[in-house]
Protein backbone atom coordinates (compact mmCIF):
# COMPACT_ATOMS: atom_id res chain seq x y z
CA UNK A 1 0.00 0.00 0.00
CA UNK A 2 1.25 3.50 -0.83
CA UNK A 3 0.58 6.10 1.92
CA UNK A 4 -0.30 9.38 -0.11
CA UNK A 5 0.80 12.66 1.20
CA UNK A 6 -2.56 14.12 3.31
CA UNK A 7 -3.68 17.40 4.81
CA UNK A 8 -5.17 18.42 7.33
CA UNK A 9 -7.79 21.40 7.76
CA UNK A 10 -10.31 22.57 10.08
CA UNK A 11 -14.20 23.53 8.99
CA UNK A 12 -15.67 26.05 11.32
CA UNK A 13 -20.02 25.62 10.42
CA UNK A 14 -23.08 26.46 12.57
CA UNK A 15 -25.52 24.08 13.64
CA UNK A 16 -28.28 25.13 10.69
CA UNK A 17 -24.34 23.66 8.40
CA UNK A 18 -23.35 20.72 10.28
CA UNK A 19 -25.40 18.17 8.63
CA UNK A 20 -24.48 19.25 5.06
CA UNK A 21 -21.22 19.30 5.98
CA UNK A 22 -21.04 15.78 7.80
CA UNK A 23 -22.71 14.38 4.81
CA UNK A 24 -20.17 15.73 2.51
CA UNK A 25 -17.17 14.30 4.36
CA UNK A 26 -18.66 10.76 5.09
CA UNK A 27 -19.79 10.44 1.46
CA UNK A 28 -16.21 11.07 0.55
CA UNK A 29 -14.53 9.04 2.84
CA UNK A 30 -12.69 11.29 4.63
CA UNK A 31 -11.28 10.69 8.09
CA UNK A 32 -12.37 13.49 10.38
CA UNK A 33 -13.53 14.22 14.21
CA UNK A 34 -16.73 16.67 14.98
CA UNK A 35 -16.38 18.85 18.28
CA UNK A 36 -19.21 20.07 19.23
CA UNK A 37 -19.85 22.97 21.14
CA UNK A 38 -21.32 26.43 20.47
CA UNK A 39 -20.40 25.81 17.30
CA UNK A 40 -19.53 22.95 15.30
CA UNK A 41 -15.46 22.02 14.77
CA UNK A 42 -14.86 19.26 12.25
CA UNK A 43 -11.05 18.26 11.67
CA UNK A 44 -10.12 16.90 8.27
CA UNK A 45 -7.77 14.56 6.74
CA UNK A 46 -7.77 14.51 3.51
CA UNK A 47 -5.42 13.55 0.60
CA UNK A 48 -3.48 16.47 -0.82
CA UNK A 49 -4.67 15.90 -4.37
CA UNK A 50 -8.45 16.21 -3.47
CA UNK A 51 -8.07 18.81 -0.56
CA UNK A 52 -8.62 21.76 -2.91
CA UNK A 53 -12.37 20.24 -4.45
CA UNK A 54 -13.33 19.61 -1.02
CA UNK A 55 -13.02 22.95 0.61
CA UNK A 56 -14.67 24.10 -3.01
CA UNK A 57 -17.95 21.85 -2.07
CA UNK A 58 -18.29 22.58 1.17
CA UNK A 59 -18.09 26.43 0.45
CA UNK A 60 -20.43 25.77 -2.08
CA UNK A 61 -22.96 23.68 -0.29
CA UNK A 62 -22.67 25.92 2.40
CA UNK A 63 -22.60 29.31 0.45
CA UNK A 64 -19.93 30.50 1.90
CA UNK A 65 -20.62 30.08 5.55
CA UNK A 66 -18.16 27.63 6.46
CA UNK A 67 -14.99 28.94 7.49
CA UNK A 68 -12.07 26.26 6.84
CA UNK A 69 -8.52 27.28 8.15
Amino acid sequence: VTERPHERFEIGVEYDDSGTVRGILESEGVEFEADYGEAVAFAVRVPETEADALRDRIRSATSGRADLS
